[in-house]
């Protein structure tokens, strides 16, 4: 893979457990993109990274993750609260 781009962060301690997740969608979005995690910072590579405004878009996409994850407990009990049902029981 030639690098045409290359952009990194270090990431806050906060953050790390939605890296997989951010990855995972991130790349399915951007396949001839390469992101990779070293355990405290992510990089993107490939030939379509030289677009700037890439970067902010993985970013983005990790904060999404992080707001779905953190989010996740009070949507379902709405769900539940909404049609009756409590998932527990199914």
């Amino acid at each position: 893979m030639s690098l045409l781009y290359q952009s990194s962060t270090a990431l806050h301690p906060r953050l790390l457990p939605y890296v997989a997740d951010t990855i995972t969608r991130f790349s399915y979005l951007h396949p001839t993109v390469e992101v990779l995690f070293d355990g405290e910072s992510l990089r993107i590579l490939g030939p379509d990274s030289g677009d700037t405004d890439l970067f902010r878009e993985l970013m983005f996409c990790l904060y999404r993750e992080k707001i779905l994850a953190q989010t996740l407990p009070l949507r379902q009990m709405l769900i539940e609260g909404v049609t009756g049902r409590d998932r527990r029981s199914l």
